[in-house]
């Protein structure tokens, strides 16, 4: 019987002391998301996300792809338009 009581008293003892772990833990991660650390943290990310997103964009891609084909194959490109014109 004492055993048992033993056993009863050390899983009480277990439960409560994960618990507090729990909390501590909790507590704990509270505390930086708070901070002035974290903030600023959070927002020298975002300017570094910003920035590489900005390199991302590519300035030398031709959105109109006649207007490139007139600009760097005007002979080649003006040949060919007149054959297809003529075919249909």
């Amino acid at each position: 019987m004492k055993n048992r009581i033993d056993l009863i008293r050390n899983a009480v003892n277990n439960l409560n002391s994960k618990s507090e772990f729990k909390t501590k833990l909790t507590s704990k991660n509270k505390l930086p998301r708070t901070s002035k650390a974290y903030k600023n943290f959070l927002k020298s990310e975002m300017t570094i996300n910003n920035n590489l997103a900005k390199l991302d964009v590519n300035h030398n891609v031709w959105k109109d792809s006649e207007s490139f084909a007139k600009t760097h194959y005007s002979d080649v490109y003006n040949e060919t338009t007149k054959i297809d014109n003529e075919w249909n």
